[in-house]
């Protein structure tokens, strides 16, 4: 498998994301990327807190994934209580890897993509306001900027909480792609795409970057 992983503070003070790689008991692998929440105290906590606690969750019972959300809401409420402050949360886009299969895990508007033959095959669908607000109207460059940064569901250590899951098969030389929202909102998928395969997401530009911008990219090969 030709895996590449990338992230960067962009224009922020700091990089609230956080990413990981796991293989699990059973064979399967776990990429997972979580974006800090910059609206509200301590992003950078909320995410690593939500990465820890799927990790270690899935490692320990690999197909349960409403016990690691679970996990993770409960690891980010005793962090903000243990911080005093008031609300922390993230968003979050995850894979785990099966023989002939790939199940998706999504909250927010960090997204995954699968590609085939240069083809989009299948990609999340973020949960943000502008997608509530497309379905009803056609909308503004105004309302985009202004309602693009809202979302209607992340992990923030409520019982609540919740992931939208779905699992898709994948082939030979597929590649699959989380990013948090800091790439797609910047940078046109397939110019993200050449620099990938090209190997050179490594000299972008990452001053033109408003936000934190973290990827997961990898390419499954005949032996997956």
């Amino acid at each position: 498998m030709r895996l590449i992983t990338y992230s960067n503070i962009g224009a922020r003070e700091k990089n609230e994301d956080r990413f990981a790689h796991l293989e699990l008991p059973n064979g399967d692998q776990l990429f997972i990327v979580a974006d800090g929440m910059g609206g509200y105290d301590a992003g950078e906590e909320a995410a690593e807190c939500a990465i820890e606690a799927i990790g270690t969750s899935l490692l320990e019972t690999p197909d349960n994934i409403p016990l690691a959300v679970e996990c993770a809401n409960r690891a980010i409420a005793e962090k903000r209580i243990n911080m005093g402050v008031s609300e922390m949360g993230c968003t979050l886009a995850a894979v785990i890897l099966h023989q002939g299969t790939a199940t998706m895990f999504w909250a927010g508007d960090s997204r995954v993509y699968i590609i085939r033959n240069d083809r989009i095959v299948f990609e999340t669908e973020d949960h943000s306001l502008i997608n509530e607000m497309r379905r009803i109207k056609r909308l503004t460059p105004a309302q985009i900027r202004k309602y693009e940064h809202i979302v209607r569901r992340s992990l923030m250590g409520n019982s609540t909480d919740d992931v939208e899951v779905v699992e898709q098969p994948v082939l030979p030389g597929d590649e699959i792609l989380i990013c948090s929202d800091g790439f797609h909102k910047e940078i046109p998928l397939p110019l993200l795409l050449e620099k990938l395969r090209k190997e050179e997401i490594f000299h972008i530009d990452n001053e033109k970057f408003i936000d934190n911008h973290t990827l997961i990219y990898f390419k499954i090969d005949n032996e997956e």
